[in-house]
Order: structure tokens, then sequence, then C-alpha cells
């Protein structure tokens, strides 16, 4: 059972294992399969867009695609930073583009 802290993350509680898949980022960005197991909590913890991008990436291209494409953009995150990314992610959403359209 995991409670929240005042910083939005989880709290571990006694008897419990909270792992903290941002951490693991460089080795995720190597790894889609292993993104493509973690990515609900990965895509959380990481917070919006990140959710939202993965809801469409594994809609639109399934999971073991969307794990490719999403371990793509970690890598970016390495490289620019997540704040850069969100932004220009942030930017795409806002956008009037057509979300069913494919990303490449």
């Amino acid at each position: 059972m995991l409670v929240k802290e005042r910083n939005n993350l989880p709290k571990q509680v006694p008897g419990s294992r909270y792992i903290r898949y941002r951490n693991y980022l460089p080795e995720l960005a190597r790894k889609p399969q292993a993104v493509r197991q973690v990515a609900p909590n990965l895509v959380t913890e990481l917070g919006e867009p990140f959710p939202q991008l993965w809801e469409m990436l594994s809609s639109v291209y399934g999971g073991r695609e969307a794990g490719r494409v999403l371990s793509r953009i970690l890598g970016a995150v390495l490289e620019h930073g997540e704040e850069e990314v969100k932004r220009s992610t942030k930017k795409i959403f806002g956008s009037k583009v057509n979300r069913s359209t494919s990303i490449s």
C-alpha cells in the first residue's frame, strides 16, 4: 500500500517496496521491453504530459511499438532535459494536430 507524501511521490509504507523508475532512465532509454513493462508507473512518476503521451502511443501503436517510441523519448529526456521534453510534448498536445496521426 502506498501513501502520498506532500511532494506527491509515494511514501514507502513499512513492509512494502517502491521503485523510483526515474532513477533508471538511462537503462530504460535502451530497453524498450522494460519500458513497456513499467510504463504505467513510470509515466505517473514523470507526471503530465507523459501519462497522456503513453495512452496515445499505446492506443495508436500497441504496447510493443509504444514501448519503443517511449524509450526513444526517454533518450531525448536524457539528452535535452526533462523540462524541455515536457514543454515540447505539451505544445504538441496543445496544438490542433489530429491525434490519430502517426508520430515518427
